[in-house]
């Protein structure tokens, strides 16, 4: 399946490619109808392939059947445009039994857009069923139904098809369309790399999440290399642990205004900027603090004395409370997103 961005536009998709080739000596192929095609076919052959030319291809197309070889390979990665050609070149047109036209279908996985969100967007490693980002997350939907080939190998360490009849088709899997604007993720990408920039930072991670709906529409995660490059290639925004800080003031503020003890006009006073809870010192940035403010105001601020009071103040006697109201959230459920 392929991966869209919120307007449609294409973040990852599954091209592909075809190794074909020609049996010379199938069952249906006589001497008059090889020579009949003969020319024509390197023709075609030496115009879509030019590494070599006309009179190679037919010279080599004559050996291989006169030495009796069951398998003349043209390419092993032919992209589908120059394969739907290849279908009515002269002689591979007749079909398998005939014509002697065999190929095998294999994909790359390819974002159009390079290396824009390429982490979240992530990937797949097929051969163990393991990968990152999106494509990890959604595997099981984006994959499909997985068909197969039966194959022969013949001279050369080659391998062939084996038969029409041995060959079941792959069926798509479901597309995914997600939150992500592609203009926005640009920007967001270039600004939070100009700021790395500018403070020769380590790594950073920017996320711009509409509020109204909670919709991520990008999401950013760059890494310094050891050459002074930036890359993404870690999912700091959801994979790195690190404490709440000012992200539960907001899940606090929101359950002391749920249970009903303070509304965003209250006031509450936080002195100098400093308090001590049990021995430890808490402390506001600002030198001095900011006295007597609104509920509304603490949070602008992120005080961190104002909302730790306003949680204390009504919580103290009941913690079991205000735990309950933050599981409610589910703030203590993972995600569910494989970084």
């Amino acid at each position: 399946g392929d991966i869209y961005s919120r307007e449609g536009r294409l973040l990852a998709t599954s091209v592909p490619y075809f190794q074909a080739g020609v049996d010379l000596n199938c069952d249906g192929m006589t001497q008059e109808l090889f020579l009949k095609n003969l020319d024509s076919l390197a023709i075609c052959l030496s115009n879509m392939f030019e590494h070599k030319t006309y009179q190679q291809y037919r010279s080599e197309l004559i050996s291989s059947r006169d030495r009796g070889a069951r398998y003349y390979m043209f390419s092993s990665s032919l992209d589908y445009e120059n394969f739907k050609k290849m279908q009515n070149f002269p002689l591979l047109r007749l079909g398998r039994f005939k014509g002697g036209f065999v190929y095998r279908q294999t994909t790359k996985r390819e974002k159009p857009f390079g290396n824009l969100a390429r982490r979240t967007i992530g990937m797949v490693e097929s051969d163990k069923r393991r990968g990152v980002g999106l494509e990890a997350a959604y595997e099981e939907y984006l994959r499909g139904v997985t068909g197969y080939t039966v194959m022969q190998r013949i001279a050369g360490n080659l391998w062939m098809p084996v038969g029409d009849y041995n060959h079941i088709e792959p069926q798509d899997g479901f597309d995914l369309v997600t939150t992500i604007d592609i203009g926005i993720q640009d920007i967001v990408e270039t600004a939070l790399k100009n700021r790395m920039l500018y403070h020769d930072a380590a790594f950073g991670t920017a996320v711009v999440m509409e509020v109204n709906t909670g919709k991520v529409r990008a999401i950013a995660n760059l890494s310094k290399t050891q050459t002074g490059d930036y890359v993404e290639d870690y999912n700091y925004a959801i994979g790195r642990a690190s404490d709440p800080g000012s992200t539960l003031k907001l899940a606090s503020v929101i359950a002391a205004l749920e249970d009903g003890y303070v509304e965003p006009e209250d006031t509450v006073a936080t002195g100098n900027g400093i308090c001590y809870y049990h021995g430890y010192k808490m402390v506001d940035v600002l030198k001095g603090g900011y006295g007597k403010i609104s509920i509304q105001k603490a949070f602008e601020v992120s005080s961190n004395v104002g909302i730790s009071k306003i949680i204390y103040d009504n919580y103290k006697h009941q913690p079991e409370k205000f735990i309950d109201r933050l599981y409610k959230m589910h703030l203590n459920k993972p995600l569910g997103v494989i970084i």
